[in-house]
C-alpha cells in the first residue's frame, strides 16, 4: 500500500512539472503580444489639438479642421520622419498636434497604447487583443504636468475556463468607448511667433517733386534700391493674419530733375543793363545716392498676401547734377541810353557779354546732400513658401514725401551769372553755372513707385514636405 501511494505521488509530481512550464510559457507569450509601445500607423483616426495652430509647411490651420476626424495616410517623409499626412485636408502635421480617436488593427493583434498616457480598462470586459475597430480606444487623458514615459506596456488579463487550471487566452469581445478624444498632448506646442531676415530689390518711377515757378517744371526719373530687412511676427490661434514689425537698411540710387521748353525766359539787371536769356530748352538731371531706414507695421495673411506700412527715413549722401541749355539767345538792353519805346539792344556781343558753347553744359553737386527726408511707405504683394523652408515675395511699393527738409536759401531764380562791362572798356562776363533746381526750386519732396522682389529667410523654416 505504501509503495502504491509513492508511485501515485511520483506520477502526480511529474505531470505538474510538465504542465506548469507550458502554462507559464503561454501566459508570457500572450502578455508579450499584448504589450507593445505605441507607434502611429497608417489608418489611425485622429483629430487635431486646438493648441496646434500651424501645419508643418507653415500655413495656419483653419478652425473647421479641428472639428472633424482625419485618417492618417502616411507616416514619415524624408524631411520630417515623424510627420503625419492626414487625409481629407492632405496636410502634414507633427505627432504632438493630434489626438487619437481610433486605432487601426495592428499586424500582431496587440493593443496600441499611445505614449505619455495611462490605460483605463472597463471592469465588465477584458481588454481587447485583436480585431480592433477604428473607433475603439482604451486610453484616457493624462494630466499636463505628468512627465512623459519612453513607452507604456499594458498586460492583458485573460479569463480562465471553469474547471481547468491552465488554458490559452481566448479572444475577447471588443469594448467600444465612443466618447471624447482619449489621447491628449502633454507637451507644449511649438512657439508660433517667428523671425524673418530678408534681402530684396525694389525700383521704378521716381520724382523729387520740386516746388518751382511755371517756367520750370519737374522731370521724373527712376530709382533702384537694395533692401536688407528684419521682421518679427506674432501669431494667435484663430487669427488668419500674422502681425509684426519690420526694420532694416536700404541703399540705392534715384534720379529726377527739372526742365523748361521754349517758354524759358530769364532776365537780370546789372549796372543799368537788362540781360535777357531765352532758350529752346533747359534740362537738368538731379541724381542722388541715398540711405533709407524703414520702420513699419507688417502683416502676412494665411493665403500669402502681405502688407507693410510705416515710414522711411531717407538720407541723400551724394547729390550730383547735370544741366544743359539748348540754343540760347542772350541780349543786353541799356536802360540809361533808351526810352521805353526806343531801347538800345545789343545781342550776344563780347563787350555786352556772350555765351560760348562750352558754357551750355554744366556738372555740379546740389545742396540737397545730407538733408533728411521722412517718407510715408506702403508695400503690398504676395509671397510663396519654397521647398527650402524660406519664402519668395513679389509686390508693389510706394514711397511719398510731401516736403523734405531741403529748403533753398541761396537761389535767386537765375542760372545766369553776369558781370557788367565797366566804363574803362572791360567787357562783360556772362556764365551759366548754377543748378536750375537750386535756382528755381524753393522746396523739394520725393515720390517713387515700383515693384519689389524679396527673398525671406524664415526662422523656424516652413518646409514643403511634398518635394
Amino acid at each position: 500500500m505504501m509503495k502504491t501511494n509513492c508511485k501515485f505521488l511520483w506520477l502526480t509530481a511529474l505531470l505538474v512539472g510538465m504542465v506548469l512550464p507550458l502554462a507559464a510559457q503561454d501566459n508570457a507569450a500572450a502578455e508579450s503580444a499584448a504589450t507593445v509601445p505605441f507607434r502611429w500607423q497608417k489608418g489611425d483616426t485622429v483629430m487635431l489639438d486646438h493648441h496646434y495652430t500651424r501645419y508643418l509647411t507653415g500655413e495656419r490651420i483653419s478652425q473647421w479642421v479641428y472639428k472633424v476626424p482625419h485618417q492618417i495616410l502616411q507616416v514619415g517623409t524624408r524631411r520630417a520622419p515623424e510627420g503625419l499626412l492626414l487625409g481629407g485636408i492632405m496636410s502634414w502635421v507633427m505627432p504632438e498636434g493630434v489626438i487619437l480617436k481610433g486605432a487601426a488593427p495592428r499586424e500582431d493583434g496587440s493593443v496600441p497604447v499611445p505614449q505619455d498616457t495611462s490605460v483605463q480598462t472597463p471592469a465588465s470586459a477584458p481588454a481587447p487583443v485583436e480585431n480592433i475597430p477604428a473607433e475603439s480606444t482604451v486610453v484616457e487623458q493624462q494630466s499636463a504636468d505628468q512627465p512623459s514615459a519612453e513607452a507604456v506596456s499594458v498586460p492583458v488579463q485573460q479569463e480562465q475556463p471553469a474547471g481547468t487550471e491552465t488554458a490559452k487566452p481566448a479572444k475577447a469581445p471588443v469594448t467600444e468607448v465612443a466618447a471624447e478624444p482619449s489621447y491628449t498632448i502633454t507637451r507644449q506646442p511649438a512657439k508660433s511667433n517667428y523671425h524673418r531676415f530678408s534681402i530684396g530689390v525694389h525700383g521704378g518711377y521716381a520724382n523729387f517733386l520740386p516746388t518751382t515757378t511755371g517756367m520750370i517744371n519737374a522731370k521724373g526719373g527712376f530709382d533702384a534700391m537694395l533692401d536688407l530687412q528684419y521682421a518679427y511676427y506674432w501669431t494667435k490661434f484663430g487669427r488668419s493674419v500674422d502681425l509684426g514689425v519690420l526694420t532694416g537698411l536700404s541703399f540705392g540710387y534715384s534720379q529726377g530733375g527739372v526742365r523748361a521748353g521754349s517758354a524759358f525766359d530769364e532776365t537780370q539787371t546789372v549796372a543799368d543793363i537788362l540781360y535777357t536769356l531765352k532758350a529752346d530748352a533747359v534740362r537738368e538731371t538731379d541724381r542722388q545716392l541715398q540711405l533709407e531706414l524703414p520702420v513699419m507695421f507688417a502683416l502676412v495673411c494665411d493665403n500669402g498676401l502681405f502688407f507693410n506700412a510705416g515710414v522711411r527715413l531717407m538720407l541723400p549722401v551724394y547729390t550730383p547734377f547735370n544741366r544743359t541749355v539748348s540754343n540760347p539767345d542772350l541780349t543786353a538792353t541799356f536802360l540809361n541810353l533808351s526810352s521805353d519805346n526806343n531801347r538800345v539792344t545789343i545781342p550776344n556781343t563780347v563787350f555786352t557779354g556772350r555765351l560760348e558753347d562750352n558754357q551750355l553744359s554744366h556738372k555740379g553737386k546740389s545742396a540737397n546732400q545730407w538733408s533728411l527726408n521722412v517718407m510715408l511707405n506702403v508695400e503690398l504683394g504676395y509671397e510663396w513658401t519654397l521647398s527650402s523652408g524660406n519664402s519668395l515675395g513679389l509686390g508693389a511699393v510706394l514711397n511719398y514725401c510731401p516736403r523734405s527738409l531741403y529748403e533753398d536759401r541761396t537761389g535767386d531764380g537765375h542760372i545766369m551769372n553776369v558781370e557788367a562791362p565797366t566804363a574803362d572798356g572791360v567787357p562783360a562776363r556772362v556764365t551759366l553755372t548754377t543748378s536750375a533746381t537750386e535756382a528755381y526750386a524753393t522746396k523739394l519732396g520725393y515720390v517713387d513707385a515700383g515693384v519689389k522682389l524679396v527673398y525671406h529667410f524664415n526662422f523656424p523654416k516652413k518646409f514643403n514636405l511634398e518635394k
